[in-house]
């Protein structure tokens, strides 16, 4: 039995490595960009997102599905009861190297998230390759605040938010091992929010980050929520996906 068992753990860990390799492979441009333009809006949310139960990307919490936002719009609905801790996917795009730019704009209604908590509570990531540790890039929801977080302890306030928000931001990307170099600017409703900021621990932490979107929090918030996300499109100049920033 138990060889079996280390036999499937490793056809998980090459399954793992391939398509991480892949991701890689997808990046392009020797300038640094990526040329694909990823717009869940565009497209069938379902089509476009990994769920996965074996991988720890939905814990304690129901799988993510594709349905309808509040508004009618196409979404990818998420939700975590009481004492949950995850329920997320992984967008099908490239992962982000070493010098490489993108622009991105995402579009989440939250309903009853506790924004009030003073613990972590994150709605969307760029997450080192590596499996611990905190990812460089989060957006979390706390304190009352939209948040910037650089491996959980260096935060950046994006304003107030409230339980049942629309969060509405535009970001730009720089991705680096080097706090010089490594950039974050954040658009929130079309005004610039956030201006070259270069997070102290970078944007990369060893050789690339992936996405991954949905609600990852501290088990030990007992309160239920949920949020559908409408668009998350990322692209290699901010025309590329109409963002929409002043």
């Amino acid at each position: 039995m138990a060889g079996v068992i280390r036999r499937r753990a490793l056809v998980v860990l090459v399954a793992l490595g391939l398509a991480l390799a892949a991701l890689a492979g997808a990046c392009s441009s020797p300038s640094g960009s990526t040329s694909r333009v990823f717009d869940s809006a565009a497209q069938d949310p379902a089509d476009l997102f990994t769920i996965r139960n074996d991988s720890g990307l939905v814990e304690g919490a129901p799988v993510p599905r594709a349905g309808t936002a509040p508004d009618g719009r196409p979404a990818m609905l998420f939700s975590v009861p009481g004492g949950g801790e995850r329920a997320e996917v992984l967008p099908r795009v490239p992962v982000g190297r070493e010098g490489q730019e993108i622009w991105v704009h995402y579009v989440a209604k939250l309903a009853d998230v506790p924004v009030q908590t003073r613990t972590w509570q994150v709605i969307l990531q760029w997450h080192q390759l590596a499996d611990t540790g905190s990812p460089p890039i989060a957006l979390e929801v706390g304190r009352g605040q939209l948040r910037l977080a650089n491996v959980g302890t260096h935060q950046q306030s994006l304003g107030p938010v409230t339980a049942n928000a629309t969060v509405d931001v535009v970001l730009r990307i720089r991705f680096s091992q080097d706090p010089d170099t490594g950039l974050i600017e954040v658009w929130r409703n079309g005004r610039e929010v956030l201006t070259d900021y270069h997070p102290p621990e970078g944007t990369l932490l060893d050789g690339a980050d992936y996405v991954k979107m949905g609600i990852y929090r501290d088990p030990a918030i007992r309160q239920a929520s949920s949020m559908a996300v409408t668009r998350l499109a990322i692209g290699p100049t901010a025309a590329a996906i109409n963002a929409p920033i002043g």
